[in-house]
């Protein structure tokens, strides 16, 4: 406990917040401790999961204001994926036998590859296959990995504008003729795209996007 100006006893933050703090400050170790604790009580390792998510997006934000250097953003990024790796396994989710092909990949414009990471921890988890098609690629790598790759979704990360501008210009080159590929973006930077784009789904977080793969491969059979 601690005590304000008053003298009153007040409760100690959160293992939320803590894990939250961890993250941005890089530590891997106290990050995989938290996040265990927190999904061996009474946390579904879905809440865990948004709370790693959650601490990413403020190290983004810091980087963007460049408050926070390359440097510091690589060992947020290591300890989110700690933490990750340590809750991966209760995952919940609905395992069904569903056939597909899912691309995971994400824009240059997005230099950063957690968001990456998680979905497609979550798409294993699930019983997928699922096919890394890359981060940080050009408009024209990525045109190249989806005709190379021929997956039935493509699941995009789109944190920043720029990457969302990038992905609304070649969503035409993505899918064309025949090949009809279900893209699937999510994340605070999809909120400037609409499905009236070419897109089949705009999620707001990773379990949305997980959600819409499945619905779209389940469609397909």
């Amino acid at each position: 406990m601690t005590t304000d100006e008053t003298g009153v006893a007040q409760p100690e933050a959160t293992k939320e917040s803590a894990l939250i703090q961890t993250i941005l400050k890089g530590e891997k170790e106290n990050a995989v401790k938290l996040a265990s604790e927190l999904s061996r009580d009474k946390h579904e390792s879905n809440d865990v999961i948004d709370t790693i998510s959650e601490a990413m997006n403020i190290a983004t934000d810091l980087h963007e204001v460049e408050k926070y250097s390359e440097e510091q953003m690589e060992k947020s990024e290591k300890a989110a994926e700690s933490a990750l790796e340590a809750v991966k396994g209760k995952i919940r989710v609905e395992q069904k036998r569903i056939h597909g092909r899912v691309m995971v990949a994400s824009l240059a414009a997005d230099p950063h590859s957690f968001e990456c990471t998680l979905m497609l921890t979550m798409l294993k988890a699930c019983g997928f296959t699922p096919v890394d098609g890359g981060s940080e690629l050009t408009p024209k790598q990525l045109t190249e990995a989806v005709k190379s790759q021929k997956p039935d979704v493509l699941a995009m990360p789109i944190l920043s504008q720029a990457a969302a501008d990038q992905l609304r210009e070649i969503v035409p080159m993505l899918s064309p003729g025949k090949h009809s590929l279900g893209i699937v973006v999510f994340g605070r930077g999809a909120d400037n795209l609409s499905t009236g784009e070419g897109l089949r789904s705009v999620e707001q977080d990773s379990l949305g996007a997980m959600s819409k793969v499945t619905e779209l491969l389940i469609a397909r059979d």
